[in-house]
């Protein structure tokens, strides 16, 4: 007797749980941001779906791959302003577009790394990323929606931009040995 009330009891928490775990999943998520304004102020806002996408998706990408995780950031140009701002290295079209730049914390790619083996390696990072922008239903034409930028340790200014990709290629500026 005592051990059909202890099935009886395990099967409605089981039928309880199956009822409200998608009515969990469905919860509003309401996170905030701090944004500083054009003078500097700080304020208060609402994240968008979009960034919280993408934050999501910079997680995902630490908890990855937690030993040569590039610094990445993940933007949505609605104005091409991220194109008209690296025009002194290359000019791309980034106006509605999806902009990643990486940004290689661990000087990977001028280390004795070869053309060959960053692009395989840049093209493992692109498939990862076109797999979580699917999954999240960002975009589904990742060649024509994304356009990324590989930046040095150095900065901009100091290494110039080692590659970019556009339209469904990577392109490598930088000689490597």
């Amino acid at each position: 007797m005592k051990k059909e009330k202890y099935i009886y009891g395990v099967f409605v928490l089981c039928i309880i749980v199956c009822l409200l775990l998608p009515i969990q999943s469905m919860a509003k998520v309401d996170p905030m941001g701090i944004y500083l304004d054009e003078r500097g102020n700080t304020r208060y806002k609402n994240i968008s779906g979009l960034d919280w996408s993408f934050l999501n998706i910079k997680i995902e990408i630490m908890m990855t791959y937690p030993d040569e995780y590039l610094g990445i950031t993940i933007s949505y140009d609605q104005f091409g302003y991220e194109g008209d701002s690296m025009k002194d290295y290359i000019e791309l079209n980034t106006e509605g577009k999806i902009v990643i730049n990486i940004r290689d914390t661990r000087k990977y790619f001028s280390s004795s790394k070869t053309k060959d083996e960053v692009f395989k390696y840049l093209n493992g990072y692109r498939v990862f990323l076109a797999s979580r922008f699917y999954g999240y239903g960002i975009t589904y034409d990742f060649d024509n929606d994304v356009v990324i930028y590989v930046i040095p340790k150095e900065g901009l200014q100091e290494g110039g931009l080692v590659g970019y990709f556009y339209k469904g290629e990577f392109v490598i500026l930088k000689d490597l040995p």
